[in-house]
This record gives structure tokens, sequence and C-alpha cells, in this order.
């Protein structure tokens, strides 16, 4: 109980923020935002980057997990509380990232990429109820075959292209 009685003598109660407090902390951080330059932006972002890292690597696995469960959650709230358009917009995002991660990396780099990725969903699938296997099968048929629909006709395997060149 002391170090809340110090907190509030040091004029800070948690998390106790009013709507009015965050519109004019947000209108706040907009206008600054709007006045740096796209460098000083960058330079920022980096040593957010850089400051996040160095936290992460001195936590403990236990930490680390806790971390990892909480940043998860914020963003499936995050999520949930988008609407349609900005939920399209972000995996809009997401894929163009993927798209140049992608391009920038080694061949051993994607292969680790899809070996983890492999592991990954192998043991989300051992955790899957048969309903919900179910469910993930019908959605992957049906996305399929609107890929495949959708897929520009020129656009076959490297097999069928070699064989149209001879």
């Amino acid at each position: 109980m002391l170090h809340v009685a110090a907190d509030l003598r040091r004029g800070r109660r948690d998390s106790i923020v009013t709507p009015r407090q965050k519109a004019q902390r947000r209108e706040y951080y907009r206008k600054r935002r709007a006045s740096i330059t796209p460098e000083q932006r960058d330079a920022r972002r980096g040593y957010q980057r850089e400051y996040a890292r160095k936290r992460r690597a001195g936590m403990t696995p236990e930490q680390l997990v806790a971390y990892n469960a909480h940043q998860r959650e914020h963003q499936r709230k995050r999520r949930a509380s988008m609407t349609p358009e900005e939920l399209d917009a972000q995996k809009a995002r997401q894929r163009k990232y993927e798209r140049n991660w992608r391009a920038t990396r080694t061949s051993s780099q994607l292969d680790a990429r899809r070996k983890n990725q492999r592991e990954y969903y192998r043991r989300r699938r051992a955790t899957m109820t048969p309903e919900q296997r179910d469910a993930q099968k019908a959605y992957q048929r049906g996305y399929y075959r609107k890929w495949r629909a959708n897929r520009r006709p020129d656009a076959g395997s490297g097999v069928r292209a070699r064989r149209r060149e001879r």
C-alpha cells in the first residue's frame, strides 16, 4: 500500500485516464508527428526498435513467453476493434511488407522460415479439435479454389511454361 500512496503523491494514478485526456494526448502527438521530418521519424523508429530488441534480449524465457502472449492479445483486441476497411488495409500492408521481406532474403533464410512455419502449423494442428480441423480444411479448399480461378492464365507452373517454349 505504501508504493500506491507514493505513486499518488507523485501525481501518477494507475491507468485512470479520462476520455478528454486521451483526446488531448492523441491530438498533441498527431500534431507532433506531423511536424517531424521523415529522417527524424526513421531515426526515432530505429531507436525504438533497438530499445525493444535490448529489452527482449534481457528477458528470461518465461518473461519472453508472457511478453509475447501480451503482444498477441493486444493485437487481437486491436484487430477486433477495426472496421472491415481498416482490416483490409492492414492486411494489404502486411502482404506488401512480407513480399518485400521475402525479396531481400537469401534462399537459406527462406528455407529456414518455411521450416519454422511448417513446424508452427504442425503444432497448431495438433492442438485443434476435429471440428476446427474440418473448418480449416473447408476454408483452405475454398481459398485455393478462388486462388486458382483468379490466377493469370499465363502464370502456370515452371514445367508448363518450359513445355510451351518447346
